[in-house]
């Protein structure tokens, strides 16, 4: 009796995630079901699931930049460095923001090299590629940048 109970909620919660249209159900043609008869009886929406973001933005390009001084350790010029990103906030086409110091650490997989480091999000790639000539950001590369940092490594990704 009671493995036939089980068996009967196990078949009721099946069909329910059938009936519903739960991720991964197959239609009869064998292709994903976009959303079943109780969905639209009910008229529940499907979410997309969340993107990867950054400190909440919805930007999902990235541009990482990695900075190491003229002057290692110099507090002043990572300072006007961080400081500085409140520029980049106001091109067009960024979405978000953050910079910030090296975080030590004793673990030998992390570089802890660097002094700076910037994460600028972007709402899509035409915005990331415009974003190297906007006169702002070559003002701030001329004015901050190349009179304290020796070295910049940049990294551009799409988060997914």
């Amino acid at each position: 009796m009671r493995g036939t109970r089980f068996v009967s909620m196990a078949m009721i919660v099946t069909f329910a995630a059938v009936a519903i249209g739960a991720g991964g159900c197959r239609s009869s043609s064998g292709k994903p079901r976009e959303r079943g008869p109780l969905a639209d009886a009910l008229n529940i929406q499907r979410k997309e699931p969340p993107q990867a973001t950054i400190n909440g933005s919805g930007g999902r390009y990235k541009h990482v930049v990695i900075m190491w001084l003229k002057s290692p350790g110099d507090t002043d010029a990572r300072r006007a460095i961080v400081s500085a990103t409140s520029v980049i906030r106001k091109i067009p086409g960024v979405v978000d923001v953050v910079a910030g110091e090296c975080l030590p650490s004793d673990r030998a997989v992390v570089d802890s090299s660097y002094d700076v480091a910037i994460v600028i999000s972007f709402d899509n790639e035409r915005s990331l590629k415009a974003y190297a000539t906007d006169p702002a950001h070559e003002k701030l590369v001329e004015e901050v940048v190349k009179p304290n940092v020796e070295k910049y490594v940049v990294f551009d990704f799409l988060a997914r």
